[in-house]
């Protein structure tokens, strides 16, 4: 299982560095938006496989994992379901508590790239909820997941 959890975390480095480049430096790509929505639906899948039958902590990342392949989905499918928003903001602030508890105990040099994706869930899935907005948080937030992916790229 460390194996293929390693594999989840490599692939989930690798998202969370594109998604963090490609809002920072304003990147379209044709096929950007099925490449992201497939890399996100591995990762969580990898997650939620490795997940299973594990130690509590974990629940965190399952979170994530569902999160991952929800997100994903809704990239790559042209379908609207009502409340999907909602649904992903709700799932990212859970699994970015969820994962602070986990490395509560923790110090946050051990396990930098888990607190900064964390802290990414709630305040994403926060502004999922509500419509509140700054003109440079688009920006801090693609920087904060950028540096998120490459600490858990290193901590893997």
């Amino acid at each position: 299982m460390k194996l293929i959890r390693n594999l989840g975390l490599v692939l989930l480095g690798l998202w969370l560095i594109l998604i963090g480049l490609t809002r920072l430096l304003a990147i379209v790509m044709s096929t950007g938006g099925l490449l992201l929505g497939l890399l996100a639906i591995a990762a969580g899948g990898v997650l939620l496989w490795s997940g299973v039958g594990s130690r509590p902590r974990s629940f965190g990342f399952m979170l994530l994992g569902a999160w991952l392949v929800l997100n994903g989905l809704v990239q790559i499918t042209p379908l609207q379901v009502p409340g999907v928003g909602v649904i992903l903001g709700l799932l990212a602030i859970s699994a970015g508590i969820v994962m602070l508890m986990g490395v509560r105990g923790r110090v946050f040099r051990q396990h930098p790239g888990i607190s900064l994706l964390a802290a990414w869930l709630i305040i994403s899935g926060l502004l999922e909820l509500v419509t509140f907005r700054l003109p440079v948080l688009g920006e801090l937030l693609a920087f904060l997941v950028l540096v998120a992916g490459f600490f858990i790229l290193l901590e893997r």
